[in-house]
């Protein structure tokens, strides 16, 4: 069964006129503006905290430019079909693990906690941010209605972790 809509991305519009294989090339669309974020990322920045607090800003900006992007990203969790939603899952897995990669690039792990296994302690730091997206994501009907607080009430998650954390 073949689609034909339009979707549109800040100054792109992007015209589907195919069926489930539009869904996997409009993810790529969309981790070509996820990568925008990670490409304003200032490696000279090397605390982690500092670092997340940026990556967050930026994304935040992205995300009011692009907010349709974003909406489609929420919209993939409800795709039913079997072969898009492999396609799916393995696009995004690559993107957060990539994202993370990147994210993670020139820290200065050495204000961590020694008395604490330092991958764990990120996996438990990844986890929280993963879940705090998705709480937010679910609080919203469209990225358009994303405002400032959810930056100052993800500040608040960070000054906790970094007490726990950091030396």
């Amino acid at each position: 069964m073949g689609i034909s809509a339009v979707f549109g991305c800040g100054n792109a519009t992007l015209r589907l006129k195919t069926g489930d294989r539009v869904i996997v090339d409009l993810i790529d669309y969309v981790a070509e503006i996820i990568e925008k974020i990670y490409d304003k990322i200032d490696l000279s920045v090397t605390d982690f905290f500092e670092r997340i607090r940026e990556v967050g800003v930026i994304k935040y900006n992205i995300m009011k430019k692009t907010p349709q992007a974003f909406d489609f990203i929420n919209a993939l969790g409800k795709e039913e079909s079997a072969e898009v939603k492999l396609d799916i899952n393995k696009k995004v897995k690559s993107i957060v693990e990539n994202g993370f990669a990147r994210i993670y690039e020139n820290i200065d792990f050495s204000k961590f906690r020694n008395d604490i296994d330092l991958e764990k302690t990120l996996n438990i730091i990844n986890w929280t941010m993963l879940s705090f997206s998705e709480q937010q994501r679910y609080r919203l009907n469209s990225f358009k209605d994303i405002e400032v607080e959810i930056l100052k009430e993800w500040d608040d998650y960070f000054d906790i972790m970094k007490r726990c954390f950091y030396k």
